[in-house]
């Protein structure tokens, strides 16, 4: 009876160590598996905010586009210029 009790504590002995062994390798891979994910996450929040800012980077290029077509720049001394800035000019000339 002795020797099968010893026998039944060796076998439930190995048993434990093999266990707690493979709870160790999970605790790490836990642990690896976590700082993975914050890696990730923070990759996530950091792309998000780039393209928010993009977008606002295109909205704000889109509207100084538009506003390009329709500001035309004019030289001080020309006349479209005169036009634009004393339209009653014309209307006074006489035309030869």
């Amino acid at each position: 009876m002795d020797q099968q009790i010893n026998e039944r504590l060796a076998d439930l002995n190995q048993q434990f160590e093999q266990g707690n062994a493979r709870l160790q390798r999970l605790e790490r891979e836990r642990t690896e598996l976590r700082e993975t994910l914050f890696r990730i996450q923070g990759a996530i929040l950091v792309l998000k905010e780039l393209s928010a800012d993009a977008g606002r980077q295109d909205r704000t290029d889109n509207a100084a586009e538009e506003t390009a077509g329709i500001c035309i720049p004019v030289a001080a001394g020309d006349v479209a210029a005169e036009d634009i800035t004393h339209p009653q000019s014309i209307e006074g000339e006489s035309h030869d």
